[in-house]
């Protein structure tokens, strides 16, 4: 499994990060992407004080939509050539946190002709699974076969941020490890959950993340690194936005306080470059 940058991009996301990715792999991509309207990130933003540091008015001045967030996703695996053929969404779930914000929108990406849903996905996972019976490591075999066709990026919601929080050559855990929500519930009766949400609450209690599933109309939230279900009160606390804001205000303004409108700029062409036109991809 080669995870793609993990840990430096979840301890930059909060100061947004110098990374310069790598140029789209044609100048037309280039030339696209030149008229993407991002939410608001220019030198005025800088002076937000008082009710406009709220957290709802930090949410709406920042927030990136679904729609964007799944372009960068399928562009950037696209230019990177992460998948041996064109890519397709599987399957997209927001990130929240414990108060119910949208902090990421995850996608799980295949280059397979038959995978636009979730029901099509874990078809697939069956079939990995069946490959790795016997294994000594059968979780970790799933993940590296995995690879061969899938990729999985979470995109933040937040455009002073930096735009990956996560990315794995496979299949998330979640995925990975759906037999343990199928053994969870009678037979059958997993066929009629559909993945909402992915709470990344950390190793409190040991639950990594929560996965939260429509179940007929009613939401359950589901550890599949335990292999049971939780409550509420274990999604963990609201992401701090606040926070998170301003350690970035303040990066450029102490480090690039000479020309901070040059360093939003670079910052805004970390989202810009990969937000060109592409197919929708499906998945839902």
């Amino acid at each position: 499994m080669r995870w793609v940058r993990t840990a430096a991009l979840l301890l930059l996301t909060s100061s947004a990060c110098e990374l310069t990715p790598q140029a789209p792999a044609t100048e037309e991509r280039r030339d696209a992407v030149e008229d993407v309207d991002l939410p608001s990130l220019s030198l005025s933003d800088l002076d937000l004080r008082g009710a406009e540091l709220d957290h709802d008015a930090l949410v709406r001045h920042f927030s990136l939509s679904e729609e964007a967030a799944r372009r960068f996703a399928l562009s950037w695996v696209r230019s990177h050539r992460e998948l041996g053929g064109e890519p397709e969404v599987c399957v997209a779930v927001p990130w929240r946190d414990g108060g119910g914000t949208v902090i990421a929108y995850q996608y799980v990406m295949s280059d397979l002709p038959d995978c636009s849903s979730y029901a099509e996905l874990l078809a697939h996972v069956r079939d990995i699974s069946t490959r790795t019976v016997g294994a000594d490591r059968p979780l970790f075999e799933r993940t590296r076969l995995s690879a061969e066709h899938f990729f999985t990026l979470a995109v933040s919601a937040f455009v002073f941020q930096h735009p990956i929080r996560d990315g794995v050559k496979g299949l998330p855990f979640w995925v990975i490890a759906s037999d343990r929500l199928e053994r969870s519930l009678p037979e059958g009766a997993v066929d009629a959950m559909t993945p909402v949400a992915v709470y990344p609450v950390g190793n409190e209690g040991g639950l990594i993340e929560v996965v939260a599933y429509d179940d007929g109309g009613t939401e359950r939230l589901f550890s599949h690194h335990r292999g049971l279900f939780v409550d509420q009160h274990d999604l963990g606390v609201p992401f701090d936005i606040v926070g998170a804001y301003e350690r970035f205000r303040n990066m450029v303004l102490t480090r690039y306080g000479d020309d901070p409108g040059a360093r939003l700029e670079r910052h805004r062409r970390l989202w810009s470059r990969y937000l060109s036109a592409g197919q929708d991809g499906g998945g839902r």
